[in-house]
């Protein structure tokens, strides 16, 4: 078995990085290759140092990645780049939004198709009923959907990577 050259060893390296960047970032391609870049010559720059100007080897390689830390430790420092807004980071706000609008969108639909099956039984306590199933399924929609964001505004949207 032939050992790995240096570059597939950062490609390995750099390749576990991108995995664990938060997702939000992970949709930006052209931050994310820049990312890869400044970390790909950090390596480098950090290996020739330890080899003291000459050609790095292996084990230079191997120390300046050791030395940069964990793909876990690298993908920790963006997740703390999230932009605050209130309790969710504004890059999860617009999905947070359209999240909460969709369930109660579709809650609303259907308790108005479960009033127009009751309404020949109850008239009009079953709008009523309608009414009320929508506002309590909204709340307690709402509340789940912003727990859920702020774990994952917590957490860098790493949640799923």
């Amino acid at each position: 078995m032939s050992e790995k050259t240096n570059q597939q060893i950062i490609d390995e390296y750099l390749k576990k990085v991108e995995m664990k960047l938060p997702i939000w970032l992970k949709d930006d391609k052209e931050q994310v290759k820049d990312i890869i870049e400044e970390l790909e010559n950090h390596i480098w720059d950090k290996a020739t140092e330890l080899a003291k100007g000459e050609d790095p080897n292996t084990w230079h390689i191997r120390e300046a990645i050791d030395q940069m830390g964990t793909p876990k430790d690298i993908s920790r420092e963006y997740k703390r780049r999230g932009t605050p807004k209130f309790y969710i980071t504004e890059e999860l706000w617009p999905f947070y939004i359209r999240s909460v609008l969709v369930v109660s969108s579709i809650i609303a639909v259907i308790n108005f198709i479960v009033m127009g099956f009751q309404i020949p039984d109850k008239g009009w306590q079953a709008v009523g009923q309608a009414f009320s199933g929508i506002w309590s399924g909204i709340f307690t929609a709402a509340i789940i959907i912003t727990i859920i964001a702020v774990a994952l505004s917590m957490e860098g949207l790493s949640a799923y990577t």
